[in-house]
């Protein structure tokens, strides 16, 4: 009889035990769980706020990105019209440039004949109207 007192005691102590150990297990998993689903809603909340979320943030970076591409590739269609524009007026500059030059070319021809007339004549003013007969016939 005592020896099943003291096994029932035992038995009560280990049971109490036992329980007390389950109860702070318990305890302990439910600080952790109220630990995890405060993280978690604070998580969502930075997820999902309408105003800060990063789920807003990505679709304001992802519209900024649209816009700037938009942009860049105006700005692409633009600079290539405009480089467009610049060779033609690039080649109508070189082919101006030419006939300029021919024309240059010309001119000096031109005056080096008329630097070139001897006037012919006994005095001075034959030897004018014979300059003056060579110029006009040059001319025209």
């Amino acid at each position: 009889m005592l020896l099943d007192r003291i096994t029932d005691k035992v038995l009560v102590f280990g049971l109490a035990g036992a329980l007390a150990v389950s109860v702070g297990v318990n305890v302990t998993q439910a600080f952790k769980l109220h630990n995890r689903s405060v993280e978690i809603n604070t998580l969502d909340k930075q997820i999902n706020d309408p105003e800060t979320g990063f789920v807003t943030r990505l679709a304001t970076c992802r519209g900024n990105v649209a816009t700037l591409e938009s942009g860049i590739n105006q700005q692409n269609a633009a600079s290539a019209i405009v480089a467009a524009e610049g060779a033609a007026a690039i080649a109508e500059a070189t082919v101006s440039v030419a006939a300029a030059q021919r024309e240059t070319a010309r001119a000096q021809r031109e005056a080096n004949e008329v630097l070139n007339i001897k006037p012919e004549g006994d005095n001075a003013c034959e030897r004018l109207e014979d300059l003056d007969g060579q110029l006009v016939g040059s001319i025209k």
